[in-house]
């Protein structure tokens, strides 16, 4: 728009507001109080495990390993992190590489 020219005129119909109804507000009670008896609690499950915890560090990705293994059948119990974590760990590690070396 040039310095000299006149502001633009805008043409706009306001038509006025509609009366809104009546809102009528009911009173609320308070609710009646809830007695609560106390329950007998009960004890945790104990969870006995004969077992080991090895803690390893995958180079490759560079993160710490805890792998649980029954200790009766050596069979793996659980694993942090899952495989599908190390391995995007890895190529994350990798792809650093990479860009480091370009760079």
């Amino acid at each position: 728009m040039r310095p000299d020219a006149p502001p633009p005129v805008l043409n706009v119909a306001v038509e006025p507001l509609a009366p809104r109804p009546e809102k009528r507000v009911e009173p609320v009670s308070a609710p009646a109080p809830i007695s609560v008896e106390p329950r007998e609690q009960e004890p945790p499950p104990q969870i006995l495990l004969s077992g080991e915890l090895v803690v390893e560090i995958d180079h490759a990705s560079g993160r710490f390993v805890r792998t649980l293994r029954d200790g009766e059948t050596d069979e793996v119990l659980r694993r942090w992190p899952n495989e599908g974590q190390l391995a995007f760990a890895r190529g994350v590690r990798a792809y650093l590489a990479a860009l480091k070396s370009v760079l």
